[in-house]
């Protein structure tokens, strides 16, 4: 009977599906008890990623061919605890709409990197006045939007591996910041604005196309009090 392979094929199927349920299941428990929740290497429907929102302290959507509609709940619902998310190595044009910002007030640590196709927002940033760790590192960024200098708890940026031909001047105003890796892009100069990074140890401008460091970054007290080489040229 030629029914009988098609009808075992599906019967194996629906076994595999109710399988992926179950295991969906016991990560959705697992997060509500934790506030950890990893989707690799599969993602839950959006709507289940908001009926978590409350619980979630931090979220891994990292190499899951995550696309600009699978996060729109992320800007849906707020996410009133969340410190750390991880969306590396997707397929990510956006990271919020125009207009509708995250709203993750406790968030500290976001990775974006590998995301190749990414166009950094140009406005939204001022609402995450916790964030200390950005990762945009391997995006083929062309540009920065000057916004970032509003990140005012920023420690750590790395926008290492794009295709960044200049630096916003507005980056100057990233008092906090500590470490900056922008190595293998296409920059040229850097601003003399740059001189209010005070708190700067680390400065990684390695494989660009640099002619020069103003004397006034090159003169800050804080470059050369941390324990790696403070500028990598």
């Amino acid at each position: 009977d030629a029914s009988q392979p098609a009808d075992a094929a599906d019967t194996q199927e629906q076994q595999r599906e109710s399988e992926r349920a179950a295991a969906d299941e016991k990560r959705l428990a697992l997060a509500r008890r934790t506030g950890l929740l990893n989707f690799l290497p599969r993602v839950l429907p959006s709507e289940q990623i908001a009926s978590l929102a409350p619980h979630l302290r931090a979220l891994s959507l990292a190499e899951a061919n995550v696309e600009d509609a699978d996060v729109l709940c992320l800007s849906q619902v707020p996410f009133l605890s969340l410190g750390t998310l991880e969306l590396t190595a997707n397929r990510l044009s956006i990271v919020w709409p125009a207009g509708a910002c995250w709203r993750m007030p406790l968030l500290e640590r976001l990775n974006l990197s590998r995301n190749p196709g990414l166009i950094l927002p140009e406005s939204g940033w001022a609402g995450m006045t916790r964030l200390r760790e950005l990762h945009v590192s391997t995006c083929a960024l062309t540009a920065l939007p000057p916004s970032l200098g509003e990140l005012a708890s920023l420690r750590l940026l790395d926008v290492s591996r794009n295709q960044l031909a200049g630096m916003p001047d507005q980056l100057g105003a990233l008092h906090a910041l500590k470490d900056l890796d922008m190595s293998c892009n296409h920059v040229e100069c850097l601003p003399i604005a740059w001189a209010g990074m005070t708190q700067l140890r680390r400065l990684n401008v390695e494989n660009n196309c640099l002619t020069g460091c103003p004397r006034e970054i090159l003169n800050l007290d804080s470059l050369g009090s941390g324990r790696h080489s403070p500028v990598c040229v």
